[in-house]
């Protein structure tokens, strides 16, 4: 059958303007009615957040950070981190995180010790402490939200939230503080006092984290972090000839910050944000 070339331009106008004209229709069907179409279907509505600025599926994370672990009122802990994570996707990763806090001796020792010393009773009293010196978990980081912040109507921040769940170690140094009446000029000088030799534990730890990303470029992120370790750990004994039964529960909480490092390089994007 022969045809016009009229003919067959206009039957190939309307077969380009049939979808045009159906999907003109469907954008123009009130919202009740595209919602109770999404509820019958099945069809979840797209993420409020579209055009990520930054994107972690199939990257790697290199973090070094810095913190402390306030929670321990015998030893301030001043903590060095390097945290290494793949991203499997936008929200899940898996993630190897190592925190170093120096022992400094008598020289990190809070002025607690040498309170408690001088005010006991007994002239032979004992103060049990101990200072984490390393800690280490390995576990799925979960980040479910994710968002953009308008900053002074300048520029647009993103961002996001995260969990952590792993298991670790913990080790520590465990010491006893003994009073040290030292005399200058003839008198007395209660504040100095002794540790004992240390004696070093490893516990595992089940660790727990929250966290958020601040991404400044497609590359870097400023990262704020906080883990908590869960020890189980002796009783303290003030009393070797009595020394306690059973064991209890004790929380390394560590309080970091730093600066992430994503590779390889993000694909670039049309849009910024």
């Amino acid at each position: 059958m022969n045809r016009s070339p009229k003919a067959v331009l206009a039957a190939v106008g309307l077969a380009f303007a049939m979808p045009l004209a159906a999907r003109a229709q469907e954008e123009q069907k009130p919202p009740g009615i595209e919602a109770l179409e999404e509820l019958r279907l099945g069809v979840k509505p797209p993420s409020p957040v579209q055009n990520r600025f930054f994107l972690k599926a199939r990257r790697f994370e290199i973090t070094p950070m810095v913190g402390s672990s306030p929670n321990n009122p015998f030893a301030t802990r001043f903590s060095v981190s390097l945290a290494l994570a793949y991203h499997f996707s936008e929200v899940l990763s898996l993630e190897l995180m190592a925190s170093y806090m120096p022992d400094l001796g008598k020289g990190d020792v809070k002025s607690l010790v040498p309170i408690l010393l001088e005010r006991a009773t007994d002239d032979n009293f004992k103060q049990p402490l101990d200072k984490a010196t390393l800690a280490t978990a390995i576990g799925v980081k979960w980040a479910p939200v994710y968002g953009k912040i308008n900053v002074l109507g300048e520029t647009v921040l993103n961002f996001d939230f995260y969990g952590f769940l792993g298991m670790g170690f913990v080790m520590d140094n465990n010491y006893y503080a003994t009073e040290n009446t030292e005399y200058v000029d003839g008198h007395p000088q209660k504040e100095f006092f002794n540790l004992d030799a240390a004696v070093t534990k490893l516990h595992a730890a089940p660790t727990l984290g929250l966290g958020a990303d601040f991404f400044v470029s497609q590359t870097v992120a400023v990262r704020l972090d906080g883990r908590f370790g869960l020890v189980i750990d002796d009783k303290p004994v003030y009393d070797p000839e009595n020394p306690p039964t059973g064991s209890r529960v004790t929380t390394l909480f560590n309080a970091s910050a730093g600066v992430a490092f994503f590779f390889p390089k993000m694909k670039p994007r049309l849009y910024d944000f």
